[in-house]
């Protein structure tokens, strides 16, 4: 991540902070138990569900359970099981799993803004493995997006026009300096953010 240090954050109000700025994101509930869970709809997650655990109090969050590609009755008993785990002081957060096209990260920095991205999932740029393309952009959050880059790097097909104007339009006047989002297209054409992470 361009030498930057991503400080430890609570996830879930990481979550929470993508729905106060309104930014697009998957369908999530957040729980504390299985008897919170709503009813669960097989016919809008063809691939299941993610099971995503989180701290009520924050703290270290490396390592936290999670498990993918659930049926409905998998999810509440992954529920139960975590909270075992982690004693009662777990919150989770469930949405449908979705087959990654390209995702990437957008890197909001005072004067500029920095979009990474890779085909398919985004853990090989998390882990700092692979990364596909990279675009600078200069940054004034309160003047309109310019969708003029001043530098790439990798393969500038990974995102057409519309997709990194989708991407900007989005984050180029948020009132954050120094955060990473992560954002994904899928495979049934939807476009989400699911993380932002302060870093230093």
């Amino acid at each position: 991540m361009n030498g930057k240090r991503i400080l430890k954050m609570n996830k879930l109000q990481g979550i929470l902070k993508l729905e106060e700025l309104g930014l697009p994101h998957a369908k999530w509930q957040i729980v504390r138990n299985a008897s919170e869970l709503k009813p669960l709809d097989e016919k809008e997650a063809p691939l299941g569900w993610i099971v995503r655990s989180c701290l009520v109090d924050g703290g270290y969050e490396i390592n936290l359970p999670y498990r993918i590609s659930l049926s409905k009755e998998e999810v509440s008993k992954t529920i139960e099981e975590f909270q075992k785990k982690l004693k009662g002081k777990g919150v989770f957060v469930i949405w449908k799993v979705w087959d990654f096209v390209k995702s990437g990260s957008v890197l909001l920095l005072p004067k500029e803004l920095i979009l990474e991205g890779v085909k398919g999932y985004v853990e090989p740029l998390s882990d700092g493995k692979r990364c596909d393309l990279t675009l600078r952009y200069t940054r004034d959050a309160k003047s309109k997006p310019d969708y003029r880059h001043n530098f790439y790097k990798g393969n500038i097909n990974l995102l057409n026009f519309h997709e990194r104007k989708k991407i900007l339009d989005c984050t180029y006047n948020l009132p954050l300096f120094n955060h990473c989002l992560e954002w994904s297209f899928n495979t049934w054409g939807e476009f989400y953010f699911h993380d932002i992470m302060e870093i230093k």
